[in-house]
């Protein structure tokens, strides 16, 4: 995996963005750019500064602590799984449709989040925190008086 030199500095941040996590696991190191290149000084293998973790995960794990990650992880993850367990609720036609879709853009935006920083690029956030609200508008309980 080290033959292309992307890879190899991905590699290589991941790895020193790993050890910041471990340092720093409650609290995190601070959020923003700067916080992180600044930090990240300290932890590089090579001689080339970064960015940023390129991990939307590791990313908010080295920003903001494990509780962060963890409060993440089961928001998507609860989203998810109800919009899931909704579409087997025998909804049919363009509900279906819909929530499908609104799934498949969020599952899609956060596997290409374990290997891009995703959320540095404000048109991909917009799509994904809009499908995100799509989900949720299709997912609440209606409530009849």
């Amino acid at each position: 995996m080290r033959g292309d030199t992307s890879t190899s500095f991905r590699l290589n941040v991941y790895h020193s963005s790993w050890q910041m996590f471990l340092d720093n696991p409650i609290c995190g190191i601070g959020v923003g750019n700067k916080v992180f290149r600044e930090i990240y000084g300290l932890y590089m293998l090579s001689g080339f500064d970064a960015l940023s973790c390129y991990c939307v995960f590791l990313e908010l794990a080295v920003e903001s602590g494990i509780f962060a990650l963890i409060s993440y992880i089961a928001f998507i993850g609860s989203l998810i799984y109800d919009g899931i367990k909704k579409l087997y609720s025998g909804i049919y036609g363009n509900e279906k449709i819909i929530i499908f879709s609104a799934l498949i853009g969020i599952i899609a935006v956060m596997v290409h989040g374990l290997f891009d920083t995703v959320y540095f690029r404000p048109q991909i956030q917009f799509i994904f925190w809009s499908l995100c609200a799509i989900l949720m508008v299709y997912l609440r309980e209606e409530k009849t008086e």
